[in-house]
């Protein structure tokens, strides 16, 4: 809407630039920002290609300055109390997986039942779960490469209680069970998780636990690579 009114060949640096100062404005943040500047100096560079331009007018806008995050990987006690607190919660088994192994949050979301192999003890890590307007679909992990674990015992205790709250669920839901993935987290009815839900219960859980407020939900990815470390594990 901002820049669909625009004529291509009139399409100049000094509007897109007000175009990225308004998602600044906005709230959104500045990485956010350089990914849709990524996405639509690629487009113009294609314009370009296909002699529809002499130039991109992306190629002199000032991008907001991206700042990565602090990471603040959880103390041994801290993971404890999140654990304990966890107990109470929905989303419990979810939370234990994500502690345990490290996956990113779509790739728990994303997570469905062919990819947990009980008899092996090993989760394999094949796609994760994303959202475009609303419409939410699969798509390969963030290096574009599968993997495999082969998590602790808890991990594993986690997900078939998980198997067994999804069966309870699924006969109690009926006809309006709708689990179209195959997810090993969903709903009552089945249907996939909302990231902002999941990271609304994390917060809710930290605060019990006196855990900072600037906790994030990756941070339990940063707090398992540590504490694999401690624990001796190779790099």
């Amino acid at each position: 809407p901002s820049l669909g009114a625009a004529k291509l060949e009139a399409l100049d640096t000094h509007t897109i630039q007000r175009f990225y100062n308004s998602l600044s404005a906005s709230g959104l943040s500045p990485k956010t920002v350089k990914n849709l500047h990524g996405i639509l100096h690629c487009a113009l560079q294609q314009a370009i290609a296909c002699d529809y331009l002499s130039r991109n007018p992306a190629d002199a806008c000032k991008l907001p300055k991206v700042t990565k995050p602090e990471i603040k990987p959880l103390e041994p006690e801290e993971i404890a109390r999140l654990l304990k607190e966890a107990e109470q919660d929905d989303y419990c088994n979810l939370f234990i997986v994500a502690m345990f192994t490290g996956m990113r949050q779509g790739e728990l979301l994303g997570l469905s039942w062919e990819c947990v192999d009980f008899a092996t003890g090993i989760i394999t890590v094949k796609q994760q779960l994303q959202c475009i307007d609303g419409d939410y679909f699969m798509e390969t992990p963030k290096n574009g490469k599968k993997r495999t674990i082969l998590p602790a015992p808890i991990v594993m205790d986690a997900l078939r209680k998980e198997l067994q709250k999804q069966q309870a669920e699924k006969a109690l839901a009926g006809d309006l069970w709708d689990n179209h993935f195959n997810l090993v987290f969903t709903d009552a009815l089945g249907k996939n998780l909302v990231r902002r839900t999941v990271v609304k219960h994390f917060k809710k859980i930290t605060q019990r636990a006196g855990i900072s407020d600037d906790a994030r939900f990756h941070d339990l990815r940063h707090s398992f690579a540590v504490t694999s470390l401690y624990a001796g594990d190779d790099i």
